[in-house]
């Protein structure tokens, strides 16, 4: 599973995307925020989600992100 989100015009801490289909095992994820190189988001995979923690998230970032693993 990959893909790209923008964010919304408000500076947040948390992020959370909703897989369309489980994955087996917690998948191994990684992000990169394209728009602000000082942000600093830990990406927190479950079978079912994708939580982004983090300072320096808002205003419009746009994170690209991907996670491989075995869906059930």
């Amino acid at each position: 599973t990959s893909g790209r989100i923008t964010t919304n015009a408000t500076a947040f801490t948390t992020c959370v995307i909703t897989f369309h289909t489980a994955f087996t095992n917690i998948p191994a994820c990684f992000e990169t925020d394209e728009t602000n190189a000082l942000s600093t988001e830990k990406p927190v995979p479950t079978q079912t989600t994708l939580t982004f923690n983090g300072t320096g998230l808002g205003g419009g970032d746009i994170i690209s992100y991907a996670c491989f693993g075995r869906v059930a």
